[in-house]
C-alpha cells in the first residue's frame, strides 16, 4: 500500500480523460509526421478507457515522464516502461468522473516533438473536491514511440488538493483510533513509520517507536483497556503537500471506569506517497503514568 499515493499523485499530474474528444484540437503543419499525432490522441483515449498496457505499448521501453514542478515529496520523473506501469496500475479506480475542460495538440517545428494543453476536472472518490488545472506536456517521440513526456502545471492547485486529502485521512485515521480497530489504524501507515512522543511520562519507558508492526503493537492495549476512546474539538493545519498539524481532545474511559482526559494535544503527521511516514505526538504528562497504572493495577 505503501506505493498508493505516488501512483495517484502521477495520474492526477498526467490528467485523465473521459472518452469524449470531440474537443481535441490539432495545429496542423507541414511538417509533423502525422503517425505521432495519432498517436497523442490513442494515448488520451486510452487512458480516458483506463486501458494502461495499450497506453503503455505508445511508448519506449526506456520512456521517461519529467514532472518539474511536482511538489517536494513527490517524484520528479518516473522512468522506463516497467516504472510507469508499477506507478499507474490500479490507480484509475480511485477516481470518480475524469473530465478534460479542453485538449488542444500542437505540433512542433521537430517532426518528433508535440506540444499538447489540457485542463482537468478529476473528481476524488472520497473528497468532496474535485482537482481542477490547466496542463502543459511536451512529447518527444522516436521511430514512433513515446521516449520524453515533460508536463507542467500549476503546484499550488495541486497542493491545496493532495492537502485536502491528506485532512481527510488524518479524519479516518482518527476514526480508527475511536473504534479501537488495530487493523484499520496499520494501513495508514509506511512500513518504516516512526510514531515519537517527546513529553510522554517516564512510565513509558520508550518515546520513539520505529516500524509499522512496533507502532500498532503500542496501541494494541487500547481494545483491552479501554470501553471508549473520544477524539473530539479536532482542528486541522495543512502545511504544504506533506505535513498535517493537528490539536485535539481526548476522553479515554477505561473498562474499570477510570476516565483519562488531556487537552490540546498537539500532532505533526507527515506523510510519504499518502501513507504517514511519522507521527509526532506532543501532550500534558502528568496524569498519564496515573492514567496507565492505575487500569493496570485493576487489570
Amino acid at each position: 500500500m505503501e506505493t498508493k499515493i505516488i501512483k495517484t499523485i502521477l495520474v492526477i499530474l498526467l490528467g485523465i480523460p473521459t472518452t469524449n474528444y470531440s474537443q481535441i484540437e490539432t495545429t496542423k503543419m507541414e511538417t509533423i509526421t502525422p503517425t505521432n499525432t495519432e498517436t497523442i490522441k490513442q494515448m488520451f483515449i486510452a487512458m480516458g478507457n483506463k486501458d494502461l498496457e495499450t497506453w503503455l505499448s505508445y511508448w519506449s521501453e526506456d520512456g521517461i515522464q519529467l514532472i518539474p514542478f511536482a511538489p517536494d515529496g513527490f517524484p520528479k520523473s518516473v522512468e522506463g516502461k516497467d516504472a510507469l506501469r508499477e506507478a499507474y496500475t490500479g490507480l484509475l479506480n480511485d477516481y470518480g468522473e475524469l473530465k478534460f475542460t479542453h485538449i488542444e495538440i500542437n505540433p512542433l517545428e521537430d517532426k518528433d516533438q508535440i506540444m499538447v494543453k489540457w485542463g482537468v476536472d478529476i473528481e476524488l472518490k472520497g473528497s468532496d473536491k474535485n482537482y481542477q488545472n490547466e496542463l502543459i506536456g511536451t512529447f518527444e517521440f522516436k521511430d514512433g514511440k513515446v521516449v520524453r513526456l515533460t508536463e507542467y502545471f500549476n503546484p499550488e492547485n495541486f497542493i491545496e488538493v493532495v492537502g485536502h486529502k491528506n485532512i481527510q485521512h488524518i479524519q479516518a485515521f482518527l476514526q480508527s483510533l475511536r473504534d479501537k480497530d488495530m487493523s484499520q489504524m496499520a494501513s495508514f501507515f509506511t512500513e518504516d513509520a516512526v510514531y515519537s512522543n517527546p513529553f510522554a511520562s517516564d512510565f513509558f519507558k520508550v518515546k520513539v517507536h520505529e516500524g509499522r508492526q512496533t507502532i500498532v503493537d503500542l496501541f494494541s492495549v487500547m481494545p483491552n483497556l479501554m470501553e471508549t476512546v473520544r477524539i473530539f474539538n479536532l482542528r486541522t493545519y495543512p502545511s504544504g503537500s506533506n505535513f498535517v498539524i493537528t490539536e485535539f481532545d481526548i476522553k479515554f474511559t477505561f473498562k474499570n471506569g477510570y476516565v483519562y482526559t488531556n487537552d490540546n494535544i498537539i500532532s505533526v503527521f507527515e506523510f510519504e506517497n499518502g501513507l504517514l511516514k511519522k507521527w509526532t505526538e506532543y501532550l500534558e504528562p502528568t496524569n498519564q503514568e496515573a492514567a496507565f497504572n492505575q487500569d493496570f493495577e485493576n487489570d
